[in-house]
């Protein structure tokens, strides 16, 4: 790393302190008062220790003094653990921290008793006795050995010992791991044994002259950094842990950014051999929710699982289930920005309410180990197994569900979301597999806000259909919506607009009065203009009954919500009960694409109408580059065409960044329920195959890499194949995105770009055009890489990923630091149209009290 670069990892760490320092003066923390709250009082002043060690460590840096750095750090390690040993166990906060404050009495003993040895005369010696015994000290130096919590090795101790705060994937070797290089190899630097003196060795066969560090030994400045940065943190979490108060996100946020994106790794001293990454079933668990039996303490394998929970169901009124579905989702505040589960605070809250009380110390318990308690996957399967589970007549059923009913109900459904994990033998095969096992999961934790669901099919309709040439204008969506449902498309859309800022704005309330009673009534529409047929009518079209029930399915599998998501809604009288936020906020898309293509009759019909939309899903992909990515960086070409034959396509768009061009193919194709939900590794392999790989997706852009790399300059009969913008090309990235969220999820890029590798292979190619691996990612993600792109380019964000996951086994979210959670940012003309749906909506509708969705 060279001098610059130090110092620039230096300013981010400075920057790291101040930005914290600022967080915690913008909190307004105060103490308690210390006469009996002396733990705010030490641990604020440790969490001040802390930071001017840091201070101390980063001036050393800077002047180029890394050994002596490294050596300080140690402090901020102990200042961290100490804080760690006061707030390990609650109970006992106050007691350690008066050993703590106690230490203070000893020191000044050990002190008297040095100064009781190099008094000259009994007069001075009489003066020390009288004033240590005002100080309550009596001469015996003997008690101040050891440390002052009573631990000896109390680094040691301190380190391995279980913490409220320590994460699901702590253990005794990741522990032993941070004592060794955080504590026991910095300590060498401060007690100047060895490795402490390998850069100041002498040269041999020169005189001896004082020298500096010379780095021959190792240069540490790295390590400190990342050691101040997270003991900086642990220190903080702690204080906050230790006052009994909510550790502010942004710290969080701001830790996590600055470890994982902005600091560089630690330069290694010496380079390790090429490794094949980790397996994914090898991978660290991602935080598993609470099941009902390891709750009692029961076998996974506990036969009969579906039928206790169907008796449960059974022994309640099912519009009370229901409608408590209905109230979680809203008071979790499940939905919006990707949220599928309940966030720590609202979890430690209502588990005292939602189980009985002898099983609350226990899920609190589980909470604290990070476990899953309540999510919004729960609640879909309850929803939909209230819906398959009929009355049993011979069974008495309760007036009302009690809420202690709940947690046992919530705990049962999620424990019916598994399927035991076979491995293939064939790597293929293997993929496929992985592809279905783990798409339901990838579904369940959803990584979108399902605004942007509402916003692209709304887009569809009125900025990308409209655009497209004559010749692909093959059916008239508005008027199949009308000949089937008897209102206009335009009025759906603004009803589901309507419903969706209600939904929205109940959730940003994070109120139980105002979850209990979200449901969406036709009193809500009593300052429109609309006539009470049409509010019947969209009401049916989204909602059941209890008394139409007999028309759900079985389902497929453990995640297939297919009925909930065709209606969404639980009608009881004049009320809608909105059962998932998803579901219902996405609609239009399900309706004007999937629900109208059931209504057609022949497979020809169908098929013409999925290559409709197939063709407006392709141009609103080509929109999105075109309207967000930058030209500076991003040069966009929409179905290019062969220069040879000017009605064949190269693929769907070509952007091209610099020398590199990313060649990109858009299909709609969707899973069906039957394969994604079935958890079989045959069909899931079949649907990639027929969908995504043969003569479809992969295949056309083989075609399209070894067209553009047999050689650049190919002319044929004098006319030349490709563009004259592609002739200098040398690097080719083939990506592929469907309008599934398959195309994120975990294996299947590794299964897809298997295939290209395998079908590009022997073709000939120019030797100057590399071929990267092919990517493959859902429009979904697409959508959140359009702020990033408005700044930078294409190729940049795809080597990202890459680089990150060479084997491609990952969700793109997980493999690339350009991509978050929830909502897309800086995506202005997206906002633009629902603030367009808005107006129309007020217009049309003739509402006198419009809602107030922000800005």
């Amino acid at each position: 790393m060279t001098a610059a670069e130090k110092l620039e990892e230096i300013a981010k760490l400075r920057k790291y302190l101040d930005e914290a320092e600022a967080m915690f003066a913008k909190a307004g923390i105060y103490g308690r008062k210390p006469l009996f709250n002396k733990f705010d009082v030490i641990a604020m002043a440790l969490v001040s220790k802390a930071f001017s060690v840091a201070r101390a460590c980063l001036l050393l840096l800077d002047n180029g003094f890394e050994d002596e750095a490294y050596g300080m750090s140690r402090s901020v390690v102990e200042c961290a653990w100490t804080l760690r040993y006061l707030t390990q166990t609650p109970a006992e906060i106050e007691s350690r921290t008066w050993k703590y404050f106690n230490y203070v009495i000893l020191d000044k003993q050990f002190w008297m008793y040095h100064a009781m040895m190099s008094a000259k005369d009994e007069e001075t010696k009489s003066d020390i006795r009288a004033h240590g015994e005002e100080l309550g000290l009596h001469d015996d130096p003997t008690e101040v050995v050891g440390h002052w919590s009573g631990k000896n090795g109390f680094g040691w101790i301190v380190n391995q010992m279980e913490h409220p705060l320590d994460g699901p994937n702590t253990n005794e070797a990741i522990k032993s791991a941070e004592y060794a290089v955080d504590y026991h190899q910095t300590s060498a630097f401060v007690h100047c044994y060895e490795p402490a003196i390998e850069n100041f060795v002498p040269q041999e066969k020169t005189p001896f002259k004082v020298k500096p560090a010379d780095g021959d030994g190792g240069q540490p400045g790295q390590s400190v950094l990342y050691i101040l940065l997270r003991y900086i943190h642990a220190s903080i979490a702690y204080l906050f842990f230790g006052l009994g108060l909510e550790r502010p996100q942004t710290l969080n946020e701001l830790f996590s950014r600055v470890l994982n994106d902005e600091l560089r790794p630690v330069p290694r001293r010496v380079q390790p051999k090429q490794r094949k990454e980790t397996a994914l079933e090898d991978l660290p668990q991602l935080r598993p929710w609470l099941t009902w039996t390891e709750l009692i303490g029961a076998p996974r394998d506990t036969p009969g699982k579906r039928k206790a929970l169907a008796d449960l169901i059974q022994q309640y009124p099912r519009e009370n289930i229901l409608r408590a579905c209905s109230t979680l989702s809203v008071l979790f505040d499940f939905g919006p920005e990707g949220n599928t589960a309940a966030e720590a605070s609202l979890t430690v809250a209502w588990i005292p309410r939602l189980f009985q009380p002898a099983l609350i110390e226990r899920v609190k318990g589980f909470a604290a180990d990070k476990r899953i308690i309540f999510f919004q996957a729960q609640l879909r399967f309850l929803a939909s197994e209230v819906l398959r589970v009929e009355p049993d007549p011979s069974k008495l059923v309760a007036d009302v569900l009690p809420n202690e009913v709940i947690g046992e109900l919530l705990l049962r459904s999620g424990e019916m979301l598994y399927k035991p994990y076979v491995k293939q033998s064939d790597q293929m095969d293997e993929l496929a597999n992985k592809t279905a096992l783990f798409l339901p999961f990838y579904e369940i934790d959803s990584q979108h806000d399902p605004a942007a669901l509402f916003l692209r099919a709304y887009i569809y309709l009125t900025i990308i259909i409209p655009m497209l040439p004559a010749n692909l204008q093959t059916f008239d969506i508005p008027k199949l919506f009308e000949e089937q449902y008897k209102f206009s498309l335009t009025e759906y859309n603004e009803f589901i607009f309507m419903f969706f800022m209600q939904a929205m704005m109940a959730r940003g309330k994070k109120s139980l009065d105002v979850a209990i009673n979200s449901s969406l009534h036709v009193g809500l529409f009593k300052h429109t203009t609309l006539h009470h047929t049409s509010i019947e009518r969209m009401f049916n079209s989204v909602s059941f009954t209890l008394g139409q029930l007999a028309a759900v399915k079985p389902e497929i599998g453990f995640a297939d919500f297919d009925y909930l998501r065709a209606q969404p809604y639980f009608r009881l009288g004049d009320q809608l009960f909105c059962l998932d936020y998803e579901f219902a906020v996405n609609k239009i898309e399900s309706t004007v694409i999937w629900a109208l293509l059931r209504t057609l009759k022949s497979d020809g019909e169908k098929d013409s109408f999925l290559g409709y939309w197939g063709h407006v899903f392709e141009y609103y992909v080509g929109w999105l580059f075109q309207t967000y990515a930058i030209l500076a960086f991003n040069t966009v070409y929409l179905a290019p065409k062969y220069v040879d034959d000017p009605n064949k396509e190269i693929c769907d768009v070509i952007v091209v960044c610099g020398k590199t061009a990313v060649l990109i193919e858009a299909k709609l194709a969707t899973c069906p329920s039957k394969t994604r939900y079935a958890g079989d590794y045959q069909k899931m392999k079949n649907f990639l195959e027929d969908k995504l790989v043969k003569g479809v997706g992969v295949d056309q852009l083989v075609n399209a890499v070894s067209v553009i790399t047999t050689d650049p300059t190919k002319t044929k009969d004098k006319v030349p194949v490709i563009p004259t913008w592609l002739e200098k090309i040398d690097t080719i990235m083939p990506v592929l995105v469907t309008r599934d969220d398959i195309g994120s999820s975990w294996s299947v890029n590794a299964y897809l770009n298997n295939r290209f590798s395998e079908r590009l292979l022997g073709k000939k190619r120019h030797k100057r055009v590399t071929v990267a691996p092919l990517l493959s990612l859902s429009v979904g993600t697409l959508e959140k890489l359009m702020g990033t792109l408005s700044k930078m380019s294409l190729d940049v964000v795809l080597e990202d990923r890459i680089k990150r996951n060479p084997t491609l086994l990952w969700p793109f979210e997980a493999a690339s630091k350009y991509v978050d959670r929830g909502m897309h940012r800086n995506t202005p003309k997206h906002m633009e149209m629902l603030h367009d749906i808005m107006e129309k909506t007020i217009k049309d509708f003739g509402i006198t009290d419009p809602p107030n969705i922000g800005k």
